[in-house]
């Protein structure tokens, strides 16, 4: 079992009116259990509160309008072996999104996938992606996908994962697949990724789903004892009925455990969209929008009461 609980405080010295003690909160509680050695249940809830919505748009890296958010998931699952070379995996997430003045949105999304060791190094296996969106006020829609997926260690310390197949949404064969693909390498003191995913969405607020392609990166080292630094590059194209938006990004971060407790990090986050997407009144027509964000933060984060391992 395992939970946890964090908030945010802001103070601008500027646009004092976005001050904020509590500009963000977020609660988890996480059950996992193993009633047989070849079974293992998992159970899983979260709230997250926040004034910056954005951060909810993780696979779209959309713009939204700074106006209080909330977001309450549910996330039941299982493993199962069937033997040494045979896997299934099964989950359900619910999650209810709710935005001041905005549309609630409601997701139930269903992912089912069997693992079959081909070799040492390669896995494969079907799988099965459904997604329910309703949105409040307006018709529900229901998707489908079919994949088949392929993981190849290429060494010892590279793995290369392939995933695949058409989605069905209301009946009808979208245009773009479900995919997915990815390539880690370990490093003897970090971490090298590389991913690209295309999938439907939501975007919160929205009362229709998106399309969304995102290939993101991500290198991560620990340059110093206790001192991590990491960059994370992205580039997300995302459409709709109404809309099209391309969003560029990259995250910069240093973190330094100071004490077991404490722990003192900074970064520095730059986006860029541009298309016919308007945050703050929704698809915006054919004219361009340019969003630029340069955001800074400083954190000083405590961690109590310390874990013991």
């Amino acid at each position: 079992m395992a939970g946890g609980y964090t908030f945010d405080s802001e103070t601008y010295s500027r646009h004092s009116e976005l001050t904020s003690v509590q500009i963000r909160q977020r609660g988890l509680l996480e059950v996992k259990v193993m009633p047989d050695p070849v079974l293992t249940l998992s159970v899983s809830g979260a709230y997250f509160q926040t004034k910056t919505p954005t951060e909810f748009n993780l696979t779209t890296g959309l713009a939204a309008r700074r106006v209080l958010a909330e977001r309450y998931t549910a996330n039941p699952g299982f493993t199962y072996r069937f033997d040494p070379l045979t896997t299934v995996k099964g989950d359900y997430t619910f999650s209810k999104d709710l935005l001041a003045g905005g549309v609630t949105i409601d997701s139930h999304i269903e992912n089912l996938t069997l693992d079959y060791r081909l070799s040492p190094r390669d896995t494969v296996g079907p799988g099965y992606v459904g997604r329910q969106f309703a949105f409040a006020g307006f018709p529900a829609l229901t998707s489908h996908a079919f994949t088949l997926g392929w993981s190849h260690e290429l060494t010892p310390l590279t793995t290369f994962t392939l995933r695949g197949g058409p989605r069905l949404t209301e009946g009808t064969v979208d245009r773009l697949p479900e995919a997915s693909a990815s390539i880690r390498h370990t490093l003897k003191n970090g971490e090298l990724s590389l991913s690209y995913a295309s999938t439907l969405t939501t975007v919160i607020g929205q009362a229709a789903a998106a399309m969304a392609q995102g290939i993101t990166g991500k290198a991560t080292t620990e340059l110093l004892p206790r001192l991590v630094l990491s960059a994370g590059p992205a580039i997300y194209k995302v459409s709709s009925d109404a809309f099209k938006a391309t969003v560029y990004s990259v995250i910069l971060e240093a973190s330094h455990q100071l004490t077991k407790t404490l722990a003192l990090q900074a970064s520095y986050q730059y986006s860029f969209q541009r298309g016919s997407f308007n945050p703050l009144t929704g698809p915006a027509g054919p004219t361009n929008v340019d969003i630029l964000h340069n955001i800074f933060l400083i954190r000083l984060t405590v961690t109590y009461p310390a874990r013991v391992d």
